[in-house]
């Protein structure tokens, strides 16, 4: 629990008075009085001793300009059958909607007789102490205990001790304008002299009025005031009953209900918003402003999103911005022309173009910087997307050890320390990706039953589930890869489960993609824009993808994490098929999500402190790279061709380039398999052929089946016996083909 000096440091409650031994200050500071001390910060504070033989149970803060706070004490039990809290409550039941959620969402504080204090930010319009009906406004010097604080509850000479206890933990808010003017209101009017000496009222507005002195265009002036320091202050229900109150409380007799209301309709025909002109015609810009301003709008290549209280939360169809733009004005300025207009001066006024902010991720408790592990309060100036349904914590290392999600990592990668690594890395760059540094998509590659699912869920839950899943065979498809992109935008991450026998036709997107370089951006309907997308590709499979394309720079754009481990039922590890399986843990996964998420997080975040120090290199690890080489080998359609050659009873002499080219072009239509093309294929070939030449003409010796014995013509042939192959340099690592045939 906080300590009472905690809050107040956090919540920037300076200067104080302390409290020494519960005594109970009845109104302000003097700087005259041996007993009060003004500390103006946390080390003055610590360097506070108190008198001797006493002891501090609290502090007050003191209010007004100096430590920038207004306090509102509602009483109760001061006085018989006075409830302040009710009466604010009757109070505040007329003013906008927008204000009462402000008054409600303050810091609050419930005191020694259980009535409440709500904590507001100074406003220099309420600048003197006044008290009505149980309410108590403190400001400019008076006192006011802190959460935490101890006082007497009916001094002097009662023992019994009364606690202010933090309530409601908000924010402290800024004073609706239109609570201040109903305070105002119930100001005892002091008379000041003229120079001549005679008595004269400090306002025009808040004074008694009797039949005869103006009272209709008085109302009508205080509307308009009230209406242009509260611009919520535009609607019917709630302007007429503060008319009605202000006429019950100033004029003699009050106003009868049927003028009132006519006043009332008066003022609004003239309070247009200032989105309208003189001639009640829409200014666009205004409109927009206005409209970016009320829903807390933001634009990010081609996307529409609105803030709604913690992130910005995308909004699937302009159609829905449209309808909301309609509520704004009257019927007779509706029009799709105008909508579509401010429509698109909403998206130059409110673009997100600030990259900084993808440095940032919102959790429970507020804005993570993950650059910095620094945390801020919810920001609306901050565009995120998503929010990871967990607090940050800086302390999640003390729970780690024994945790599920260590029993997770070190089961699912056979605690193997490099590859647990890895795994964490991958989660962390996640989060903060940097496709033009890293260059590379990664495959969690390993059969089922391998804790490959759990790994993507867990990276899931790290992007609060707003992550893109299209597919690799549909991002190299011109005919099905049009919209593909616009589906990616806002995202961090494209995610996709099962990913098995992808061939990747047209790799040029895909690897725009993965590069960061500049792609084409289209939605439904509109006209194709381009960026830059920054988000991670991950594929879940059991296979390298294929694809035409079979150079060494095609596979550098692959990264590989294996899954080894098997997971099997508990009550099937005796067969002997899950000799080296693990039994099944099938609560693990939920475990985590529900109860070690901050544990995950920490994880996840100290993982990308490591990526961003090599610059979004990873540490190279043997066992992966000689996974990609092995893959890289027999994912290439020639070393299938030549593997299957191999396995030919007969052995060919002097085949040359041409034949040995259209026995390929017969394989390759055999097995489904695409053709690579006559050039690709003399220069691979040669990878695997000694070269011969005779008479001039350069030909191979090549095994082979029978059945493409009698494709050719005119060749010399003899059944294979004593076959001893001759080691060559290996073209792939560990992968050690026929080159030359001795009979």
């Amino acid at each position: 629990m906080k300590t009472k000096e905690e809050v107040m440091e956090r919540l920037n409650l300076w200067p104080v008075v302390p409290i020494i031994d519960y005594d109970d200050y009845r109104c302000s500071w003097s700087d005259k009085s041996e007993n009060q001390v003004l500390l103006k910060n946390y080390q003055e504070l610590k360097n506070y001793i108190p008198p001797k033989n006493k002891r501090i149970t609290g502090y007050y803060i003191y209010t007004g300009e100096k430590s920038n706070i207004i306090v509102i004490d509602l009483d109760i039990g001061h006085k018989s059958d006075v409830n302040g809290i009710s009466n604010f409550n009757d109070i505040i039941t007329n003013l906008p909607i927008e204000d009462q959620k402000i008054i409600n969402n303050t810091l609050t504080v419930l005191t020694k007789r259980n009535g409440i204090h709500l904590y507001f930010k100074y406003n220099s319009e309420i600048n003197k102490k006044v008290s009505f009906d149980g309410i108590d406004i403190i400001t400019n010097g008076c006192l006011a205990p802190v959460p935490g604080s101890k006082r007497r509850i009916d001094p002097p000479g009662n023992k019994k001790i009364g606690t202010y206890e933090l309530l409601f933990d908000y924010p402290i808010q800024p004073m609706p304008q239109s609570l201040i003017e109903v305070i105002k209101q119930y100001y005892v009017k002091p008379e000041e002299k003229s120079k001549r000496g005679r008595p004269t009222t400090t306002s025009k507005y808040y004074k008694a009025m009797v039949e005869g002195d103006g009272r209709d265009d008085n109302l009508i002036s205080w509307l308009g005031h009230m209406i242009k320091r509260n611009p919520n202050l535009r609607n019917k229900d709630e302007l007429l009953p503060l008319a009605e109150m202000y006429s019950l409380r100033y004029f003699n007799p009050p106003l009868e209900d049927k003028i009132i209301n006519e006043k009332v309709n008066s003022i609004l025909k003239y309070a247009d918003p200032p989105y309208v002109n003189e001639k009640g015609k829409i200014i666009n810009g205004a409109l927009a402003d206005t409209l970016i301003s009320d829903i807390k709008y933001k634009y990010y290549m081609g996307k529409n999103y609105t803030y709604n209280g913690l992130f910005y939360k995308e909004w699937e169809l302009t159609e829905t911005l449209r309808k909301k733009i309609y509520t704004y004005v009257t019927t007779e300025n509706e029009s799709t022309k105008m909508a579509n207009e401010v429509i698109s001066l909403m998206h130059d006024k409110a673009s997100v173009e600030d990259s900084k902010d993808f440095e940032y991720i919102t959790v429970n408790n507020g804005l993570l910087h993950l650059r910095s592990n620094k945390l801020l309060p919810h920001n609306e100036n901050i565009f995120t997307t998503f929010k990871i349904d967990c607090e940050y914590k800086s302390d999640w290392k003390l729970d780690y050890e024994g945790s599920n999600i260590q029993r997770f990592l070190n089961t699912t990668f056979q605690n193997n320390e490099d590859l647990i690594n890895m795994a964490v890395e991958i989660m962390g760059m996640s989060l903060l990706p940097n496709p033009s540094l890293f260059q590379k998509h990664i495959l969690l590659m390993g059969e089922g039953n391998n804790g490959k699912s759990i790994y993507m869920n867990l990276i899931k839950s790290l992007h609060g589930g707003y992550v893109s899943a299209q597919t690799t065979d549909k991002l190299c498809d011109k005919k099905e890869n049009k919209f593909c992109t616009s589906a990616m935008i806002g995202k961090r991450l494209n995610l996709v489960d099962d990913e098995n026998d992808i061939y990747m036709k047209d790799t040029g997107l895909w690897k725009s993609i993965v590069t960061g370089g500049v792609v084409s951006i289209e939605y439904k309907g509109q006209t194709p824009t381009s960026g830059n997308l920054n988000i991670l590709l991950i594929s879940g499979t059991n296979h390298v993808f294929k694809s035409k394309d079979n150079s060494d720079g095609f596979y550098r754009r692959f990264f590989i994490l294996p899954f080894y481990q098997k997971f099997v039922d508990k009550n099937k590890l005796n067969l002997p098929i899950n000799k080296d399986a693990l039994p099944r843990d099938d609560f693990i996964e939920s475990n985590i999500l529900n109860n070690e998420m901050y544990i995950l997080l920490g994880l996840a975040l100290e993982g990308l402190q490591r990526v961003l120090k090599r610059h979004y290199k990873f540490k190279p690890i043997k066992a992966i790279d000689e996974t990609l080489d092995k893959l890289k080998a027999e994912n290439n359609p020639i070393y299938e061709f030549v593997n299957d050659l191999k396995k030919g009873e007969y052995l060919v002499e002097q085949i040359t380039g041409t034949q040995f080219r259209f026995i390929y072009e017969r394989w390759c239509n055999d097995n489904d398999k695409f053709d690579m093309g006559g050039k690709t294929f003399g220069n691979l070939i040669k990878k695997y052929y000694e070269t011969k030449i005779s008479h001039g003409r350069k030909y191979f010796n090549v095994d082979m089946p029978k059945e493409y014995l009698e494709l050719l013509s005119n060749i010399k042939y003899s059944l294979k016996k004593d076959i001893e192959i001759q080691p060559k340099d290996p073209v792939y690592n560990g992968v050690q083909l026929c080159n030359t045939i001795k009979l």
